[in-house]
């Protein structure tokens, strides 16, 4: 979106990305925060009724390549998931309010095995 868009032109601009180039799947990368600071984990949204095998099989192999918290799938309604006509999910990789995971998010090495689950996801999802 042109610079000083709304958040909802911002968050628009992504879906029509998506929507423009008929796209397969959307996929919205997040770290979560959260006042407790002892809470941590990833967690995958998707859109209520739309894309929760999109959602389980990402968090599945997100979860089996980093050993991160499961903290498991649940259905949302944020912009980019209610306002997408392609299977969409918002992964929260971790929580940056945890010290630990905020390490963790801040490592290369993490960060790689991240985007390696969630491909590995991604690819299992369009084989099946």
């Amino acid at each position: 979106a042109p610079a000083g868009s709304t958040q909802g032109q911002e968050l628009q601009a992504r879906v029509d990305i998506a929507e423009k180039n008929q796209a397969d799947i959307f996929v919205s990368l997040h770290s979560n925060e959260n006042p407790n600071k002892a809470i941590a984990g990833a967690m995958t949204f998707y859109p209520t009724g739309k894309s929760a095998d999109l959602a389980l099989t990402v968090q599945n192999e997100l979860v089996r390549v980093t050993n991160a918290i499961d903290k498991g799938v649940s259905p949302a309604s944020f912009y980019v998931l209610r306002n997408n006509s392609v299977p969409s999910i918002l992964v929260e990789m971790g929580f940056v309010s945890n010290r630990d995971e905020a390490a963790k998010l801040n490592s290369d090495q993490y960060r790689t095995e991240l985007a390696q689950g969630i491909c590995s996801g991604i690819i299992k999802y369009l084989n099946r």
